[in-house]
């Protein structure tokens, strides 16, 4: 009778403390932030040119309040939406830091490009360039984690581009819903 009784008091205390469980809310996330930036110039020219890349990243990235499995697995959708699928294998400050190095190293390869020209002066406001990347959890509701991130790119000429987006996650488990998943 004994060997029966244990096994079905740790079934009912397991139940219980499970039912009891409070689902996630976004005031019980703990949140870090992860941000970083670079500012380059074209090797043949100086600061006071007034031609440089600036870029800045900046990404509000949840630490504790969900599942473990649930926490890595957003964070591998975010940095993987944000900066990239290369980087998704990567922790988050890591991956920043390989991002803005990749594009200092893009940029530097670019004015190359453009300053082996015959009529380097006429292209100078071509080469400045910016980049600035956010993420930021916006709500935590009915076990639906919403992040949003925005970016603005500019690479010379007259006007840069802006995107947003809405990354959606199953918060018991860290599962990024796909448009289909969303409307069943």
């Amino acid at each position: 009778m004994k060997k029966i009784l244990v096994p079905f008091a740790l079934f009912c205390v397991l139940c219980c403390s499970s039912c009891n469980r409070r689902n996630a809310s976004l005031e019980s996330l703990i949140m870090a932030t992860v941000s970083d930036s670079v500012q380059v110039f074209p090797e043949a020219l100086t600061p006071e040119d007034g031609v440089s890349a600036n870029a800045f990243i900046c990404l509000e990235i949840p630490q504790k309040g969900l599942r473990g499995k649930a926490l890595r697995k957003i964070r591998k959708s975010i940095v993987s939406e944000a900066l990239g699928e290369e980087y998704a294998d990567m922790n988050c400050a890591d991956a920043v830091s390989a991002c803005l190095g990749a594009y200092a190293q893009n940029y530097l390869s670019d004015a190359r490009e453009i300053a082996g020209g015959d009529d380097t002066q006429a292209l100078l406001h071509t080469l400045n360039y910016a980049r600035e990347i956010n993420g930021e959890v916006v709500s935590l509701q009915d076990g639906i984690l919403a992040y949003r991130i925005s970016t603005y790119d500019y690479a010379g000429g007259t006007q840069g581009s802006y995107d947003e987006r809405q990354l959606h996650f199953l918060a018991a488990d860290g599962t990024l819903l796909k448009i289909e998943d969303e409307k069943n």
